[in-house]
């Protein structure tokens, strides 16, 4: 008898958990997207009003960013001493993507802003980095838009499955 209602608070417990971490990435990814937005506004000021060698203005901002982003920047300041920017970025964004909670479309828009960093002037690149603040926004309202759609689902959902699961082993 007690082995069956240890199994089954175990179960729910377990099943609720799953639901909990699962609306977590929820939440994760709109925190994910709106730290590259700081980030990539910091970087407009360095190149903008610091006029900063790219190198130095990541190593900058990678000191003030959370864990998951600043492996990005990080391993983008790196790459820099050995590759293009472009090609930088690109290296930096696929070796430490998987660290983040971002989803395809938002690594598609990060990918983007390889295309002209450090090989045209700096209105160039300024006008780069907006756009692709711009393109973010509107990924990150489109995450708070899943978000509240589904985090109370999944939680839910989870609850429900647990206690299903727990029925059918009874």
């Amino acid at each position: 008898m007690w082995c069956k209602v240890i199994g089954s608070v175990l179960i729910s417990s377990a099943s609720f958990m799953i639901g909990i971490w699962w609306s977590g990435t929820l939440k994760n990814r709109v925190e994910d997207i709106q730290e590259l937005e700081k980030v990539l506004e910091q970087l407009l000021n360095e190149i903008s009003f610091y006029s900063n060698v790219l190198q130095d203005a990541f190593l900058k901002i990678a000191k003030n960013t959370n864990k998951r982003i600043s492996g990005i920047i990080t391993s983008m300041a790196d790459n820099l001493k050995r590759y293009s920017a472009n090609k930088a970025w690109a290296i930096a964004i696929g070796d430490n993507y998987k660290n983040t909670y971002l989803s395809g479309e938002d690594i598609d828009v990060l990918l983007s802003l390889g295309d002209l960093l450090g090989t045209s002037d700096i209105d160039g690149q300024i006008g780069n980095i907006k756009n692709v603040i711009t393109r973010l926004s509107h990924q990150e309202s489109k995450a708070q838009d899943v978000r509240r759609k589904n985090e109370l689902l999944f939680r839910n959902l989870s609850i429900l499955l647990g206690m299903t699961i727990v029925i059918l082993l009874l």
